[in-house]
């Protein structure tokens, strides 16, 4: 009884982190559309500290992925289990995504997003105080 609460707990966190992700996905492209039809610099230096925040809270993400990855493989299988029981209750078809989140090369593969993110996040940060400048 216990471990299909935790289990509902997992998914509901997966849910949730995946709308989160879509959101963010979201305003991203809606500022991409933005900053192309706005010529004023004003309007551009605003929308680069949106983009900003959204490069910061999807760094923040992956830190938090990255964290649980290094330290915490316990918490990652739960997640990966959480993975496995929508999957069946939604009856899709197994395409062996678990033996890829339990390898090597997932680890490797957000450390390397973590990595880029970061980049983004400092170089859209820089560009936004260089723009608030002018």
């Amino acid at each position: 009884m216990e471990s299909n609460k935790k289990r509902k707990a997992y998914v509901a966190a997966l849910i949730g982190l995946i709308v989160f992700c879509l959101v963010l996905l979201m305003l991203a492209f809606e500022e991409l559309a933005f900053v192309h039809l706005c010529p004023d610099g004003v309007e551009q230096s605003r929308s680069l500290l949106r983009v900003f925040c959204m490069s910061f809270a999807a760094t923040v993400v992956l830190g938090v992925w990255v964290f649980i990855l290094a330290r915490r493989r316990d918490l990652w299988s739960c997640l990966v289990d959480a993975n496995d029981s929508i999957r069946l209750c939604l009856a899709l078809p197994d395409i062996g995504e678990r033996r890829f989140a339990e390898s090597r090369g997932c680890t490797i593969l957000v450390w390397v997003l973590f990595g880029l993110f970061v980049l983004a996040t400092v170089a859209t940060g820089a560009a936004y105080l260089y723009f608030k400048g002018t």
